[in-house]
């Protein structure tokens, strides 16, 4: 489902279809470009903040809610992780699964 991005372990999940109603319309519009646009800011931020510490961790984006998922060596970054996501426009829930390894 998701692809493994160069360097660090990033895997961007795309959702299949992400379904929005056009107001005054009968009909539904399938728009899963915004949420890959997310996922993609999302990635770029965490990168551009050097986030070395991420191993395996995937980015989901559906309506404006971004689940991180996978795992960070210390709860700095995890924390770290969070912080930069929720500076990313068009955020508007961040889910957290991000695990800490011991």
């Amino acid at each position: 489902m998701g692809s493994k991005l160069k360097g660090i372990g990033f895997s961007m999940i795309q959702p299949a279809n992400t379904r929005a109603t056009t107001l005054g319309s009968d009909r539904e519009v399938v728009h899963p470009s915004a949420d890959a646009e997310l996922s993609r800011r999302v990635q770029n931020h965490l990168l551009s903040h050097l986030i070395s510490s991420i191993h395996d961790l995937s980015i989901e984006a559906v309506n404006g809610v971004v689940t991180l998922s996978g795992n960070v060596r210390s709860f700095y970054h995890k924390q770290l992780c969070i912080h930069c996501c929720k500076r990313v426009a068009g955020v508007v829930q961040l889910v957290d699964n991000i695990q800490v390894l011991r």
